[in-house]
């Protein structure tokens, strides 16, 4: 009996944090508030982090860079959220509520590397309310609007079935993502990040 109660305790409880990340009612990367003292792990100073802010949302928070393999990083807050980053553009998201399971940015990541305008697809995958994955494929032209010396400003105009957006992208003079805005899908908007290396 005493394991039952506990059990029913704990997935309410995890049910609650669920809750607050996706209504909106706990800011995008911040701590949850632990009910009971817990050990404290300050991070060093020299970590890469970046700002995270979900427009449409007014939520926004402050993600630290955990780990890189095969050219992705995933950067994690302190809530448990995270994004995973290819050259700077959004591959994945975890815990923001209607998350990106996957994008396939390798066309655009192609033409923002090399200061580029072109044609490119973009290929989101969602999980919908029955668990089940659901693709959207946009097609895109990415443009060149501005460049000199120490940055260029480039946009990606897509359009699927049922949705126009537009992402931007400013590069800095080492070829590296600085500062971005960049849609996620329609239940979510853009994510604006700044500090992307």
């Amino acid at each position: 009996m005493m394991i039952r109660l506990l059990l029913l305790i704990g997935t309410l409880g995890i049910a609650a944090c669920t809750q607050a990340r996706l209504d909106g009612t706990v800011a995008l990367g911040s701590e949850l508030v632990p009910e009971a003292p817990t050990e404290i792990v300050l991070l060093p100073d020299t970590l890469e982090r970046i700002r995270a802010e979900l427009i449409a949302l007014g939520r926004s928070g402050t993600f630290t860079k955990v780990v890189e393999t095969r050219g992705a990083t995933t950067w994690r807050a302190g809530d448990g959220s995270a994004l995973v980053t290819r050259g700077g553009m959004v591959v994945s998201t975890y815990g923001l509520g209607f998350d990106l399971v996957s994008a396939d940015v390798s066309d655009t990541l192609s033409l923002v590397g090399a200061r580029r305008s072109g044609d490119a697809v973009r290929v989101h995958q969602y999980l919908d309310g029955e668990n089940q994955v659901e693709t959207r494929a946009f097609q895109c032209t990415v443009v060149l609007r501005q460049s000199d010396a120490s940055s260029s400003r480039m946009t990606e105009d897509c359009r699927g079935a049922d949705v126009l957006f537009e992402n931007s992208f400013t590069i800095g003079k080492d070829g590296a993502v600085t500062s971005s805005r960049q849609w996620l899908g329609p239940d979510v908007g853009y994510l604006r990040l700044t500090g992307v290396r």
